[in-house]
């Protein structure tokens, strides 16, 4: 898209990111049918929330971090 702004791009990747964190989020919830126990949903979600603030900071200071998850 050549003649896109900064403003323009940052719209088109931020609504289709967004959308499909949302999404993976949604799967995850879908975990429930393996019955987790309330310690294992308690450490996806605190992944999940964790990555949410890491993505939070990123985005204002402009320096990244990156992490995994396992149970």
């Amino acid at each position: 898209r050549p003649n896109e702004t900064t403003e323009q791009k940052l719209v088109r990747l931020a609504s289709k990111r967004v959308t499909k964190a949302i999404n993976a989020i949604r799967l995850v919830g879908n975990l429930r049918a393996y019955k987790p126990t309330e310690v294992q949903v308690d450490n996806m979600v605190k992944a999940i929330v964790d990555e949410v603030q890491r993505t939070r900071d990123t985005l204002r200071s402009g320096k990244a971090a990156r992490s995994s998850f396992s149970l």
